[in-house]
């Protein structure tokens, strides 16, 4: 299977970098909390070492410098930022049965704008049949009712999806859909579809994972 360049342009644009977790900045280095001097007894070692005046700055360790611990801290300001993750863009999937005993195809969107117009956008069909996943690029589909909203959006963002997830993702999304609209009776029966779902994402993912490492990788 080769890369999709029309739909792969899409992903390059915002699934990567939306997916991604962001990563968070370096914990701030932390005080020592000042050790407690036991208070001496009386003949104790703590009662026979002179005592400095009340109101005078504590001794510093030999070789440590006096604004140590104070150095240790972050100037405010000097700590990176973190980048707020961009929304996942919205992955619409309908599924197209072509009677019976005939294979079940499969039709992929993503919508760019996230406003549920997915039928705007490119579309890629798998029709798997003889061992072949058979992809077709298309210019647009219109997706029926059954299939107004997209089966990747924020709210799986929100729970964890990730780019190394999004292909095992969407081929579960195939099987349990097929089971859930009667197009299959078992998992079994979804296997074809399920595996060419897979390959499809794993190779738009790979295909722009590629185009964001340096020449030669």
């Amino acid at each position: 299977m080769r890369p999709f360049s029309a739909l792969a342009g899409v992903i390059a644009a915002s699934l990567l970098a939306a997916c991604q977790p962001t990563g968070e900045g370096p914990e701030p280095a932390q005080t020592p909390a000042p050790e407690t001097t036991a208070v001496g007894t009386p003949g104790s070692l703590a009662e026979d070492m002179p005592q400095p005046p009340a109101g005078a700055p504590e001794p510093q360790p030999p070789g440590e410098p006096e604004n140590s611990a104070r150095a240790a801290l972050p100037l405010p300001g000097s700590l990176p930022t973190p980048t707020p993750a961009s929304p996942v863009p919205h992955i619409y999937m309908a599924l197209q049965p072509d009677g019976v005993g005939m294979p079940v195809s499969a039709i992929f969107a993503i919508d760019a704008a996230r406003d549920n117009t997915p039928s705007d956008d490119p579309a890629i069909r798998l029709t798997p049949e003889n061992g072949l996943c058979n992809p077709q690029e298309m210019r647009s589909y219109s997706f029926p009712a059954e299939a107004a909203a997209p089966v990747v959006s924020e709210a799986d963002q929100a729970k964890g999806l990730t780019v190394p997830t999004l292909p095992a993702f969407m081929a579960v999304a195939v099987t349990d859909k097929m089971l859930a609209t009667g197009l299959a009776t078992d998992r079994e029966q979804t296997r074809a579809l399920n595996i060419c779902t897979r390959k499809l994402w794993e190779e738009l993912v790979l295909s722009e994972n590629q185009a964001f490492l340096p020449t030669g990788q």
